[in-house]
């Protein structure tokens, strides 16, 4: 049974999920999801470091709160676009 994924290893596949969505290449995307599931395999006993998941915890969401305000500046950035105002 595989090591569930730890949350900076999350973050990277939400990552990489939303670069799809966003048009980078599916090439990038899957060599990601491979450098993941290396990993995974690689270090399993990673996941019983709770120091280490802790500090991954704190990258997970210090990384979504980066997304978020990149995302709303996108959206200030291209409303006027979507509104019809070019």
């Amino acid at each position: 049974m595989a090591a569930p994924l730890t949350y900076a290893e999350v973050s990277a596949a939400m990552g990489a999920l939303l670069m799809l969505f966003v048009g980078l290449s599916l090439r990038e995307l899957i060599a990601l999801m491979r450098q993941i599931l290396t990993r995974q395999r690689e270090c399993p006993t990673l996941y019983a470091d709770r120091e280490r998941n802790d500090k991954a915890h704190k990258e997970f969401y210090d990384g979504m709160e980066d997304l978020n305000v990149r995302v709303t500046l996108l959206e200030k950035e291209h409303r006027p676009r979507c509104d019809g105002e070019d």
